[in-house]
């Protein structure tokens, strides 16, 4: 089976970080928007999950005494405030698994996240942009609102890239603060990168961008916005 490479979040950029050979910041950043979007890329050429048989469905509800049971495809939308953290934060841990790094399971990630509801997408932005969490949960929420169609995915998209960069002090090359404000930009290039695909199709999108490009508290991501922007046909 070919295999997709879903990132191993807090990882790819510290690896990315470490062993990059520009101290210019850009570069830092765009190198690691560059691991992002092969997840995005990914996602959007994924078929959706097949849909089991009545049998099939017996079987596996016969068969399921463990504790992933919980988690198949069809059930997020019954999680509460609470349950949805413990997946999400179960889902985030276990990405550098070879097993979970799978059509398959990218399948069954865009199956869940199209069953996300309106108040769990609004707590995913939340958790998205809350820097006080690991990284890697953080772009995992990102990452799962990419994944849901709906108009309320839509909002969150520009919510967290519209918000501002936390400071996390100088910039200097190859610090903390580096890798961090790398971090933050790449989560908010992730959701413009989205934006982007939708605006293809999508007035909204394209109208989310243009305002992203205007109102983004970073320049950087004003700056981003705006590229994309110019890549689009005006509407």
């Amino acid at each position: 089976m070919r295999r997709v490479i879903f990132i191993i979040l807090l990882v790819s950029f510290t690896a990315i970080y470490y062993f990059s050979t520009s101290h210019d910041e850009n570069s830092v950043i765009n190198q690691t928007v560059d691991s992002v979007r092969k997840v995005i890329n990914n996602s959007t050429n994924l078929s959706p999950a097949p849909q089991s048989d009545q049998t099939g469905s017996q079987n596996a509800s016969s068969d399921s005494t463990s504790a992933d049971v919980e988690f198949q495809a069809d059930n997020l939308q019954t999680y509460n405030a609470q349950q949805l953290q413990t997946w999400v934060q179960k889902e985030a841990s276990s990405m550098n698994s070879t097993n979970n790094n799978t059509d398959e399971k990218l399948i069954q990630l865009k199956a869940q996240a199209q069953t996300l509801t309106a108040p769990q997408i609004k707590s995913l932005k939340e958790r998205a942009v809350n820097s006080s969490l690991p990284i890697n949960e953080r772009i995992f929420s990102a990452y799962l609102i990419s994944l849901n169609p709906t108009e309320q995915s839509l909002e969150s998209l520009f919510e967290v890239a519209k918000t501002e960069i936390p400071n996390n002090g100088a910039l200097l090359p190859h610090s903390e603060a580096e890798l961090k404000n790398s971090q933050e930009t790449a989560i908010r290039y992730m959701q413009i990168d989205e934006l982007f695909q939708r605006a293809k199709t999508d007035p909204n999108a394209y109208d989310k961008i243009k305002l992203l490009a205007q109102e983004a508290q970073s320049a950087q991501v004003r700056s981003y916005a705006d590229r994309k922007l110019k890549e689009l046909k005006p509407r």
